[in-house]
């Protein structure tokens, strides 16, 4: 009876301990946390840095050397594309227009007079020609009408230049005169300004520059080693570490193909819209790729 006693207790322990191991594995199975696909968040490696640089910028100049009448801008203002910011002084370009015009205008009633001679002197050659081909008139004769032509159209020949060259002339002074405002090419704000109203803008000479802030260039310095990393239209990272650890998005627009011989390294533009008024030209920022 013993003999079946303990072997009751020992099966009863054996049970116990197989249901205790059960329960631990359950609650291990249960407590496992499995990542999800595809939500990693990639590193960002930066590879490069540089200073920020203005994007889009121009000088505007003048083709001709006059007066200064009117500025409408100074620095630190706004302007759009093809806005008038300066008015030189055009009354000697107007005169010229005028000028011009009435010559264009002389000469076009010249060749309409010239036309009608040429016709008439040309129907005057034909009949007599006819005649002449009759015996009706004499060598002399007809010889008279054939010059009559020959000057006529000679004359109508003369004007068609003379009238070309005044449409010429009349164009080049409307471009002249056209020079006299100067428009900004470019949306920006004016960041120069050389010359007041009332002063002389000479032809050639910078008078004002506008930069778009927006628009802004890194020009990035890329170990050589590591060239095979980046290419043209790669999206990067942009970080600028005199803000924050904030992050902006930028592209690779171009890479040199010359290797600095110095500091083995290669000059890279990246390009990037200026979404932050905090974002200045001149401040240093590094560029990187994700993994």
């Amino acid at each position: 009876m013993k003999k079946y006693s303990l072997l009751f207790v020992l099966l009863t322990l054996l049970g116990t301990a197989g249901l205790t191991g059960c329960s631990a594995d359950n609650s291990k199975a249960e407590s496992t946390v499995f990542p999800e696909v595809g939500i990693k968040k990639q590193d960002v490696v930066y590879l490069m840095a540089g200073k920020i640089e203005v994007g889009e910028k121009v000088d505007l100049k003048s083709k001709i050397t006059a007066k200064v009448v009117k500025m409408n801008g100074d620095i630190g203002s706004t302007v759009q594309k093809g806005d008038p910011v300066i008015q030189l002084d055009s009354k000697d370009l107007q005169v010229q227009v005028a000028q011009a015009r009435a010559a264009l205008t002389q000469v076009q009633a010249s060749l309409t007079g010239a036309k009608v001679n040429h016709e008439n002197a040309q129907v005057n050659y034909n009949r007599n020609n006819q005649l002449f081909q009759a015996g009706a008139i004499t060598q002399s004769e007809w010889e008279k009408f054939q010059n009559t032509l020959d000057v006529a159209e000679t004359t109508q020949n003369v004007c068609q230049a003379q009238l070309e060259q005044a449409q010429t002339a009349l164009d080049a002074a409307n471009i002249q005169l056209d020079n006299g405002t100067i428009f900004s090419p470019i949306s920006g704000i004016i960041s120069a300004k050389n010359v007041n109203s009332g002063e002389l803008a000479t032809a050639g000479a910078s008078l004002l520059t506008v930069v778009n802030p927006e628009a802004l260039l890194i020009h990035a310095y890329l170990p050589e080693r590591i060239l095979h990393k980046v290419k043209t239209g790669q999206q990067v990272v942009i970080k600028i570490p005199e803000i924050s650890e904030k992050e902006y998005a930028g592209e690779i627009s171009a890479i040199d193909s010359v290797v600095d011989a110095s500091s083995k390294t290669v000059l890279v533009k990246v390009s990037f819209k200026n979404q932050d008024t905090q974002l200045k030209p001149g401040m240093f920022a590094e560029v990187g790729v994700r993994n």
